[in-house]
């Protein structure tokens, strides 16, 4: 089976859960190479350091993008995500369409696990 995968390196799709969500949509945000899904499940963008909001402010942001948010994890971090300087800066560089976000409701930040 392995001899007959084929692999398309001409679309890369990314996924990650919790900080490994952050480092798919940094990851992203750099390397072109990365031109397939973005998958962010609890993405933990308060882990941006003040200097990478000199990349945040430089990005065009096109990459489709889905975020995926446990219940439990929105109601602790998301009202601090929207008020956030970081998620302000990093919204106002998403090209319009290309990022959705979902809350799963009655499900849990281990959930996803």
């Amino acid at each position: 089976m392995g001899a007959d995968l084929k692999l398309d390196l001409s679309r890369i799709s990314m996924y990650g859960h919790s900080f490994g969500a952050t480092t798919c949509i940094s990851a992203a945000m750099q390397d072109n190479r990365i031109n397939g899904l973005v998958i962010a499940m609890d993405p933990c963008m308060y882990i941006f350091k003040d200097e990478d909001t000199k990349i945040l402010r430089k990005i065009d942001y096109s990459k489709k993008t889905l975020i995926i948010l446990a219940e439990d994890y929105y109601e602790l971090h998301y009202p601090a995500f929207e008020n956030d300087y970081r998620m302000k800066i990093f919204r106002q560089n998403v090209e319009p369409g290309s990022m959705v976000s979902y809350r799963f409701m009655g499900s849990n930040h281990g959930s996803f696990s």
